[in-house]
């Protein structure tokens, strides 16, 4: 492997237990994405349109993780009946919770700090 492998593999493994923190700016970073363009052509409520679109993104990640843990433990290829347990966040783990619930609280402030800022 290469030394930038080694350094992306050690960086995972040392974050992993701050996931939560680390999702915050890339959350951030979806949020601007969608709403500096939408803000320029004057689209109204262009951060909450980003906010939505972040927290959407997050939470079909890890709708996803969830079903993808739930069909590997249980060896199937389908989660069958269980399918919509991956959109309830409260069956997730708490640090799957974490994950989600973090990035959603700092797009939901930044669009309503932006907000009010405006005014």
């Amino acid at each position: 492997m290469t030394d930038a492998t080694d350094f992306l593999q050690w960086l995972g493994a040392t974050l992993t237990p701050f996931a939560w923190a680390t999702h915050i700016p890339l959350s951030l970073a979806i949020q601007l994405l969608v709403a500096i363009p939408l803000a320029r052509f004057k689209v109204a409520n262009a951060w909450w349109i980003g906010a939505a679109v972040s927290i959407g993104f997050w939470w079909g990640r890890k709708k996803f993780e969830y079903e993808f843990a739930l069909k590997a433990a249980a060896h199937l290829d389908s989660v069958g009946p269980f399918w919509y347990l991956g959109w309830i966040p409260f069956e997730w783990s708490w640090r799957r919770q974490a994950e989600f619930w973090a990035p959603a609280a700092a797009n939901l402030l930044l669009a309503y700090w932006l907000r009010r800022r405006a005014r």
